[in-house]
C-alpha cells in the first residue's frame, strides 16, 4: 500500500519536480537521493528512475520504520522530515501520529493531511467498484528491454535504430532520468526500449558501437567558465551548449564532463593565460604575504561559489582566505571577484581554474596604481585643502560632487564641521568641453567705429587651479 504515497507526492508523474527542489516518483530532495544512491549529475538523475528511485524508497521507508516502529510515523517523517518529528514527539510527549494530528501548531498542516490522504487513495484504490470506478482499467505495466548503449549516443539515434515505430519521445519517456537527450559520456548506459522492438534496436546499433566517437570528454575545473573551455579546446561556446544541452545562465560545476569536439586542442594546463597587454588589474590588500613554499594565484569567483569549496579546491582554510583578501567569511561571494590564494607549491591545480600571477596587474588598495586605476575609468582623484567652517556637504556642492560621494571617498558626515587644513579627496568627472558655436559673418558698417578690445581675465588662483581636474587630450 506505500505505493500510494507516489501517488500523493507525485501523482504517479516521473519527470514531477517540487518547488523546493524534490524530484520524480517519489520525490527525493537532492541530498537524501544520495545518501540512498541516487546519483545526480548534468547527464543523468537517477531521482527520475523508475526503478532505482522505487528502489531508494523502500530502503528510506523502511529505515523510517525502524525509527519509529509506526508506518503512520514513518509516513509523516517522509513528508515533514526526521528531525522536525522527533522535535514535536518530544515537545508534545507522545509518539502517537494521530494524537499529534490533533494538537495545535505540533505538525505543518501539509503533514496533518498527508497521511491521510495516502490511506483515502490506498482505500480507493483497492475498492474501485465500491467508489463508483469499477469502470476503470489499470493501464499494463511498462514491457521494455535494456540495452547497453555506446556513451555520449543521442536518444534519437537510439529511437531510429528501433524502427520508424518508435520516437525519440518514446525513449525519452522510458528513460526520464536522462536529462541531456543522451546517454551519459562516461561509459555504457543501460537504455530502456519497448521489448518488441529491442531485437531490431540492438541489431540497429551495433554500427554505433563499432563507429569511433565523435566527441571527446572534457572534466571541467573548479572556477572554469565555458568561454575559457572553449578557448583551450577550440570551439565556441555555442557548440559546447549544444553538445552538452546548457540552458542559458547554468553554472557548470567543477567536476562535471563535458562533450567536446574531437580533434579540439587542449593545452592542458591547469592556468588561464592572457594575451600581454590584456591583463586583469586585481585590487588585493596593501599587507603583502611572502611564502617561500607557496604559490600565489588569483581565483576568477563563480556565481554559487562559496570560500569553503573554493578552500577545499586550492588546499587552504577560510581563515587563510578571509586574511588574505580582506572578505567576510559569512558573507556572500558575489561573482566577479578574483582572490588572491597561496597554495603549497606541489599542489596539484589541474582542476582547478586559476590565473598564474604573470597573468594579472595586482594593484595594492590605496597605492598610487589603485588611484590610476580609477583615473583610467575617466575619474579625477583630487585633494583639496578644507578652510574652518566648510563641511564635506559645501565643498561637495562647490564641484558638482553629491554629499553621498562625498561621505562614501572621506568616510565621515557630510555636515561634520571640518577644521582649516584638513585634507578633502573628491572624485571627479571631467566635463567634455563644449565645441564653440560656429560664428555667423555680421554685415560691416561703413564708418562704424571699432568693437573695443576685451578685458584681460584675472590669473585663476595656484589652490583653484590644482584642484580642477584635468581634461583629457
Amino acid at each position: 500500500d506505500l505505493v500510494y504515497l507516489s501517488m500523493i507526492e507525485s501523482g504517479f508523474m516521473p519527470k514531477a519536480r517540487s518547488p523546493v527542489g524534490a524530484a520524480g516518483l517519489w520525490q527525493f530532495m537532492p541530498e537524501t537521493g544520495k545518501i540512498y544512491g541516487l546519483s545526480q549529475d548534468r547527464w543523468a538523475d537517477q531521482r527520475f528512475h523508475l526503478e532505482a528511485s522505487t528502489e531508494a524508497a523502500a530502503d528510506f521507508l523502511a529505515d523510517l520504520y525502524r525509527r519509529f516502529q509506526s508506518w503512520d510515523m514513518a509516513m509523516a517523517s517522509y513528508n515533514m522530515g526526521y528531525g522536525g518529528l522527533m522535535g514535536a514527539m518530544r515537545r508534545y510527549n507522545t509518539n502517537d501520529y494521530w494524537a499529534l494530528a490533533k494538537l495545535e501548531g505540533s505538525l505543518p498542516w501539509e503533514t496533518t493531511l498527508y497521511v491521510p490522504k495516502i490511506l483515502a487513495a490506498a482505500i480507493v484504490g483497492r475498492n474501485l467498484a465500491a467508489f463508483g470506478f469499477e469502470g476503470v482499467e489499470p493501464e499494463p505495466a511498462l514491457d521494455v528491454a535494456e540495452l547497453r548503449v555506446p556513451p555520449a549516443t543521442p536518444l534519437a539515434r537510439v529511437a531510429r535504430a528501433c524502427g520508424k515505430t518508435v520516437s525519440s519521445k518514446d525513449i525519452e519517456a522510458l528513460n526520464p532520468e536522462l536529462r541531456a537527450g543522451r546517454t551519459p559520456p562516461q561509459g555504457e548506459y543501460p537504455v530502456k526500449v519497448p521489448r518488441e522492438r529491442g531485437a531490431d534496436c540492438d541489431k540497429g546499433l551495433a554500427g554505433a558501437r563499432l563507429a569511433t566517437p565523435s566527441h571527446d570528454q572534457h572534466v571541467v575545473k573548479q572556477g572554469q567558465t565555458l568561454e575559457e573551455i572553449a578557448r583551450e579546446r577550440g570551439t565556441t561556446v555555442a557548440k559546447l551548449t549544444e553538445l552538452n544541452a546548457i540552458h542559458r545562465g547554468e553554472r557548470v560545476q567543477g567536476g562535471t564532463v563535458l562533450l567536446v569536439p574531437r580533434g579540439a586542442l587542449s593545452s592542458g594546463g591547469s592556468h588561464t593565460t592572457t594575451e600581454p597587454g590584456d591583463k586583469p588589474s586585481v585590487v588585493v590588500t596593501q599587507q603583502m604575504f611572502v611564502y617561500p613554499d607557496r604559490t600565489r594565484v588569483f581565483y576568477r569567483v563563480q556565481a554559487g561559489d562559496t570560500l569553503p569549496q573554493i578552500g577545499e579546491a586550492l588546499g587552504v582554510t577560510v581563515d587563510d582566505l578571509r586574511r588574505w583578501n580582506d572578505v567576510d567569511p559569512s558573507a556572500r561571494l558575489v561573482e566577479g571577484m578574483t582572490l588572491q590564494v597561496f597554495p603549497a607549491r606541489e599542489k596539484d591545480l589541474s582542476r582547478v581554474s586559476v590565473l598564474a600571477e604573470r597573468d594579472v596587474r595586482p594593484i595594492p588598495v590605496g597605492s598610487e596604481e589603485f588611484f590610476e586605476l580609477h583615473n583610467d575609468k575617466h575619474r579625477a582623484r583630487v585633494v583639496v585643502t578644507a578652510k574652518a567652517g566648510d563641511t564635506l556637504a559645501s565643498i561637495g556642492k562647490k564641484h558638482g560632487v553629491s554629499a553621498g560621494l562625498m561621505e562614501r571617498v572621506n568616510r565621515r558626515g557630510r555636515n561634520d564641521a571640518l577644521a582649516a587644513g584638513d585634507r578633502v579627496v573628491l572624485w571627479l568627472t571631467p566635463k567634455k568641453p563644449k565645441p564653440a558655436p560656429a560664428a555667423s559673418p555680421e554685415p560691416t558698417v561703413v564708418g562704424s567705429a571699432p568693437d573695443p578690445a576685451p578685458t584681460p581675465l584675472a590669473p585663476i588662483s595656484a589652490p583653484v587651479a590644482e584642484a580642477l581636474p584635468q581634461l583629457p587630450q
